[in-house]
């Protein structure tokens, strides 16, 4: 029986699937939403946010540190620990976000 990235990631013990993320090839890839516009990971609802401004001396050394602190994150990152949200949720979230700004 085959799990896709996101069952594994909800259905065993935390600490099982911790050690997990070193086994199952994982894809960056890039999210154009609305609400966000940068790399991310489709499985669960982890997003980068760099820590902060861009810092370097060439443009070149920012893009490397970008980069480099971008996949850090991404190889760190723990699924479970960005569930995704369901379309039921998303929905009511939606619905309650336009009742309070009326």
């Amino acid at each position: 029986m085959a799990f896709s990235v996101n069952q594994v990631f909800t259905r065993f013990p935390r600490c099982f699937v911790a050690h997990l993320k070193d086994f199952i090839p994982r894809k960056l890839e890039w999210i154009a939403n609305p609400n966000f516009q940068g790399y991310g990971f489709a499985e669960c609802n982890w997003k980068f946010n760099p820590s902060g401004p861009l810092a370097g001396h060439s443009l070149d050394e920012m893009k490397r540190k970008y980069e480099a602190d971008r996949d850090k994150e991404f190889a760190a990152h723990v699924c479970i620990e960005h569930p995704r949200s369901s379309k039921v949720g998303e929905a009511a979230d939606s619905h309650s976000e336009k009742a309070s700004s009326r």
